[in-house]
């Protein structure tokens, strides 16, 4: 995922952690949550009991922009919510294979919504197993999970069927507690309206034609239901229906010296919410003061309403080996992008983007101990100019186990189309209340990185050492401004509260720290990965049209996070896990301040074998100690959890 080539780890121009089945299996997690919490670096967390979110440190809020996401090649980053739909992408925890994060900009790789890194998902292909397998979960918040995968041989290919339904209640918002840990004593008014309802069919195929040739097909459908809204206002809460359908194909010709690959992608997707406010909630008085000033209260339509998009994606790449030191890999591909929100967009609620790529990365060994890795990302964009994004990095290899890179690169993040053309409003009987809009002048996000790495090797693999210190310089992020006066085109007088929210070029920051990632194999059966990460974030914000913070250390990312994961095999098919995760405080951007928290959860599982058939049950306890803690938002509190897995393969 670094470069798009085949490369052991420490030769790749970017620090990748790599999740495996086999550590997500003795995790037996119930989302992918809990997954992320494996790779140091990033921000894995919860928005609401329906909603997800990672990120890595780049001021994130409830919807992570600046992470591309792919699930077996295709992008699954969404237009319409600047973000990923983590609960829709038609894959669980169990049909995963690997995962491959990188931390850092990843730009020359997968374009610009990689530039604070990115995520690939492998789910297991019909070419890796073979049978049915169905899981089963139940526990707390009232979760019950089903997922089935079926492998089968048809004619001159192998087959999949995926299918999962997945629903649980959602946080509980009475007897909670505050981000400081104080009690929240506000009255209980029953459960937030955060549950989470979703199914999924997901068909794919792989197709051997000749030995270098591979043929792969995908086509999937998900639909759910999920409850959005900020606890700050309960009454806003409303569920998010979510319907996508998705086609993927490819081809893939492997010979001694060359490689091709050609892919195709298609990502359809629509959501809507509908919900219902009183005029006198909305504007914070009294039934009576609206009668008497502007007449009869009456309710507004305030949800996120309907949104549709389109994501068309097809990409050539080809790589070519000179000699055993030499290798060159260049490719092109043409995105298409259509967005319609009736209640978030100029041009009549509908716009779309084209955007015309190539890429390259070169890794030469130009002597018996060093190599480089050099590429680059041009994008073509339509509502941009075009933005030449390269990377160079250099490895010294002093001996076989102690490997050193140095890494830099220039990346640019051009505004998503709704970014650049957001009009947000509400608005009946002659009232308008604006909400968000975009500034005219909105540029491209340029992040200027520098990476210093060790990767290290001992007891023949046993003991490894990933270690990476990271210096990124951010100018133009884009972020809210706040006006209440006149600009461009919007008038203070005419709007309901008179202010609005203007997406501009509004933030630079620094980040610099380091992330670790040890691995260890002490005894057989036993192994034990200890992540952490040390983010330090100053940053200069225009907050409102004529004020200009001073740079400040941020808090809106931890500065420590680190997780320890243990796993022991034992005898007669028992297994036993344990991990700790570890999170400083955080003052969540439109969220609630939090104190620091450290959690626990074990994992028990049992194997049984029936001759060709096996049963495997996990007793999985999150939070083990029950010391509650807040995550993001008011109301989203953890206590202890009991969840119960049933696998079943066949």
């Amino acid at each position: 995922s670094g470069s798009r080539m085949q490369q052991e780890i420490y030769k790749s121009p970017s620090s990748v952690t790599v999740i495996t089945s086999d550590m997500i299996a003795a995790l037996a997690p119930t989302s992918l949550v809990d997954v992320f919490r494996l790779a140091p670096g990033f921000m894995s967390f919860y928005v609401n009991g329906s909603l997800a979110a990672l990120s890595g440190h780049d001021l994130t809020d409830s919807s992570p922009r600046r992470l591309e996401v792919r699930v077996n090649g295709r992008s699954v980053y969404l237009p319409t919510a600047i973000t990923v739909s983590w609960s829709s992408l038609g894959i669980t925890p169990d049909d995963i294979e690997r995962i491959e994060l990188v931390r850092g900009s990843n730009v020359p790789t997968y374009g610009s919504n990689a530039i604070m890194g990115s995520v690939e998902i492998t789910t297991k292909s019909p070419l890796q197993e073979s049978g049915t397998h169905l899981h089963f979960t139940v526990g707390d918040k009232n979760a019950r999970n089903v997922n089935v995968r079926s492998n089968f041989e048809f004619g001159s290919g192998y087959g999949q069927l995926r299918m999962a339904h997945r629903e649980n209640d959602g946080f509980d918002y009475a007897d909670g507690i505050k981000g400081d840990g104080t009690p929240d004593n506000t009255p209980s008014i029953g459960p937030i309206d955060d549950n989470t309802n979703v199914d999924h069919v997901v068909f794919s195929s792989v197709f051997k034609p000749t030995l270098a040739d591979t043929v792969h097909f995908e086509v999937g459908v998900s639909n759910g239901e999920f409850g959005v809204g900020d606890t700050d206002s309960i009454d806003e809460f409303g569920d998010d229906t979510n319907r996508s359908y998705w086609v993927t194909t490819g081809w893939a010709q492997a010979g001694e010296v060359e490689k091709w690959e050609w892919n195709f992608s298609l990502y359809d997707i629509s959501m809507e919410q509908e919900v219902d406010k009183l005029l006198s909630d909305l504007l914070g008085v009294t039934p009576a003061f609206v009668n008497t000033n502007i007449g009869p209260d009456f309710l507004l339509e305030i949800g996120l309403g309907k949104r549709e998009s389109t994501l068309l994606e097809t990409e050539l790449e080809y790589q070519y080996a000179f000699s055993e030191n030499l290798r060159a890999l260049i490719g092109a591909g043409y995105k298409w992008q259509s967005l319609k929100a009736s209640k978030h967009l100029t041009s009549q609620g509908a716009i779309d983007n084209g955007i015309l790529y190539t890429f390259s990365n070169i890794e030469w060994q130009f002597a018996q101990d060093w190599l480089i890795n050099l590429g680059f990302m041009v994008e073509n964009q339509e509502i941009d100019e075009t933005n030449f994004s390269p990377r160079a990095s250099i490895h010294y290899q002093l001996t076989p186990q102690h490997n050193f890179r140095v890494s830099a690169s220039t990346a640019y993040r051009t505004p998503s189309i709704l970014e650049s053309n957001r009009f947000t409003k509400t608005e009946a009987y002659g009232l308008i209340d604006v909400e968000l809009l975009s500034d005219d002048n909105l540029v491209a996000e340029e992040v200027k990185s520098l990476e210093l790495a060790y990767y290290g090797s001992f007891f023949n693999g046993a003991f490894t050492v990933d270690w990476r210190a990271f210096h990124e310089d951010m100018t133009g992020g884009i972020d809210h401004v706040e006006w209440d006066v006149d600009h461009q085109g919007w008038i203070a007088a005419d709007d309901v509260d008179g202010e609005v929210n203007f997406f501009s070029n509004a933030k630079d920051w620094r980040a610099t720290g380091y992330d670790l990632q040890l691995t260890w194999l002490p005894f057989t059966g036993t192994s034990i990965a200890l992540q952490f990460a040390n983010t330090r974030v100053d940053a200069t914000r225009l907050r409102d049209w004529d004020d200009v913070a001073p740079q400040q250390r941020l808090f809106k990312v931890p500065e420590h996070t680190g997780s320890l994961f243990i796993t022991q095999e034992m005898s007669r098919g028992w297994s036993f896990s344990v991990m700790g995760y570890h999170q400083s405080f955080v003052d969540w951007r439109r969220g609630e301040e939090m104190e620091g928290f450290d959690r626990y959860d074990m994992t028990l599982s049992k194997k049984i074998d029936f001759g060709y058939q096996q049963l495997r049950l996990d007793l999985r306890v999150e939070n083990v100690a029950d010391k509650k803690y807040l995550e993001y938002q008011k109301g989203n509190y953890f206590e202890r959890a009991i969840y119960l897995n049933a696998g079943i393969n066949w």
